[in-house]
């Protein structure tokens, strides 16, 4: 479950409260800082490998404890599954790695 942030909240609730021109830029304000927001969060995937299969990639979640806690929901068919907990790198990140 995608939890709202106190920050996040204070940072939309600013934009509710500031003039815009019409209800079409104030949509789409309040859709671009939301995607600003989500993509600057950290987010969790699981990689879970069965013998003889590929690896497959489970989530994304947005705290490492609530992948951790996805692992026993997760029904694996073969013994021997490994299973890892990965966190993914945000846009930011990516953008400092090619520069």
């Amino acid at each position: 479950m995608l939890r709202t942030r106190k920050n996040e909240r204070e940072r939309l609730t600013s934009l509710l409260d500031a003039e815009h021109p019409d209800v079409d830029s104030l949509a789409g304000a309040i859709f671009q800082e939301t995607a600003d927001m989500l993509l600057a969060r950290d987010w969790w995937v699981l990689l879970a490998q069965q013998p003889g299969n590929p690896v497959m990639v489970y989530g994304p979640w947005s705290s490492q404890n609530q992948a951790l806690k996805a692992v026993p929901t997760l029904q694996f068919t073969a013994g021997g599954t490994q299973v890892a907990v990965r966190k993914l790198a945000t846009v930011g990140e990516l953008a400092d790695e090619v520069e």
